[in-house]
């Protein structure tokens, strides 16, 4: 549903905005997979990722980033 994820892309943005970067890709990946992200959100999970150690993810979001997203 729209509300649960809202809720959950904005409960991440603020962890990640707090330096919370564990917690913040805990409340994204509460988020379907099939439902839209932004750029700016896809960029924050990709940092958020490089910073727990998570590098191949990181560059796998970058990639798709760059696929999806080639103005952002």
């Amino acid at each position: 549903p729209l509300a649960l994820r809202e809720g959950c892309a904005s409960a991440g943005a603020a962890l990640y905005r707090a330096g919370r970067f564990k917690e913040a890709l805990e409340a994204w990946e509460r988020v379907p997979a099939k439902a839209p992200r932004s750029a700016e959100l896809e960029h924050q999970m990709a940092d958020s990722l490089q910073r727990v150690g998570r590098r191949d993810e990181a560059i796998a979001v970058w990639e798709r980033v760059a696929s999806e997203h080639p103005n952002s």
